[in-house]
């Protein structure tokens, strides 16, 4: 078990270090990734308004290990900041990541989708 924390734990830094070099990706940009690596996807988010990013995706090719929401702005209150979205690729080919921009709880369609393609080598 704690093993596997290490190895979670050195995925996560991997993908912060990934983060920093390339930069955050964009809706329409191709994530290209080898069978076993971690990547990262961060888009600008509002949870103060009740609205946050709901990923949907085929848990055959990637897993979500882990999500989180870092503030613009931490002394400001209803302020944006960045969701980053955490994944690790299981299995060689090609799918996509979908995420909504919506309320959970809400009948409501999303404010805004954005897809992004993956391919797995």
């Amino acid at each position: 078990m704690r093993q596997k924390i290490v190895g979670i734990g050195v995925l996560l830094v991997i993908s912060i270090v990934l983060i920093a070099w390339f930069g955050f990706m964009s809706p329409g940009d191709t994530i290209k990734v080898k069978k076993g690596d971690a990547f990262s996807i961060s888009l600008e988010s509002n949870p103060t308004t009740g609205y946050s990013w709901q990923p949907q995706f085929d848990s055959n090719y990637v897993q979500l290990v882990d999500s989180d929401y870092v503030p613009s702005q931490p002394n400001l209150i209803g302020g944006g900041g960045k969701e980053t979205f955490d994944f690790l690729a299981l299995s060689s080919g090609t799918t996509e990541i979908t995420f909504s921009y919506m309320r959970p709880w809400g009948s409501k369609p999303p404010l805004e989708t954005k897809v992004f393609k993956v391919v797995i080598k």
